[in-house]
């Protein structure tokens, strides 16, 4: 029978890594968000109608970048999933 050789620590690792990175692509995306709609706030008399519009379609976007870190959140924990599934199907073998 043939074997495939995954080395499950790295698995788990990059798992760890990609949860990490989007942890810190979640905190500047609502930092970002976050100033955009204060900016809004504090400097709306200053702002024309079109720098309105442009902002609100922004923040309507805000919901497919957080989506993205949520994907990329089920990724990074995917690969941790299968490492862990891989080490116990390898002890059972054994």
């Amino acid at each position: 029978m043939a074997y495939i050789k995954t080395d499950t620590t790295k698995l788990k690792e990059h798992g760890e890594n990609i949860n990490k990175l989007v942890d810190e692509y979640d905190d500047i995306i609502n930092d970002l968000f976050k100033k955009i709609k204060q900016s809004n706030k504090e400097n709306g008399a200053i702002f024309s109608t079109s720098a309105d519009a442009y902002i609100e379609a922004l923040m309507k976007r805000k919901e497919k970048y957080v989506n993205l870190g949520k994907n990329l959140k089920k990724y990074g924990n995917s690969l941790i999933l299968y490492a862990n599934s891989l080490e116990l199907s390898k002890k059972g073998d054994e």
